[in-house]
C-alpha cells in the first residue's frame, strides 16, 4: 500500500474513533425529558421526569421527538466539523515549484 492509501486509512479510522466516542444530551425547555444519542445519531438514552407526562402521550411523544431531532442535529454537526477537520489532514501539501 502506497504511503498515500495508508494515511488516508489511518485517518479514516480515527475519523470513526472519533464518531463513536460521541455522546449528546439534549434536554427540553423544562428539563422534564432527555435524550442522549451517540456519534451517529442512534438514541441511546431517555430520561423522562414525572412533570413529562403532564399533557398527555401526544405532547410527551412531540417533546421525545424533538429533543431527539435536536440531539441528532448536535451530531450531525459534530460529525461535519470532524469531516472537515480531517479533510484539512488529508489535502496534499503542494510543491510551490510546481
Amino acid at each position: 500500500m502506497n504511503e498515500r492509501l495508508v494515511g488516508q486509512r489511518d485517518l479514516t479510522v480515527a475519523l470513526n474513533e472519533q464518531i463513536d466516542s460521541l455522546s449528546v444530551t439534549v434536554s427540553n425547555a423544562d428539563r422534564s425529558v432527555r435524550v442522549q444519542v451517540d456519534g451517529w445519531g442512534a438514541l441511546t438514552g431517555l430520561w423522562l421526569h414525572e412533570r413529562a407526562y403532564r399533557d398527555g402521550a401526544d405532547a410527551l411523544a412531540v417533546q421525545i421527538v424533538e429533543a431527539a431531532q435536536a440531539a441528532v442535529k448536535l451530531v450531525a454537526d459534530r460529525q461535519a466539523f470532524l469531516l472537515n477537520a480531517f479533510g484539512e489532514q488529508d489535502r496534499p501539501v503542494h510543491d510551490e515549484t510546481e
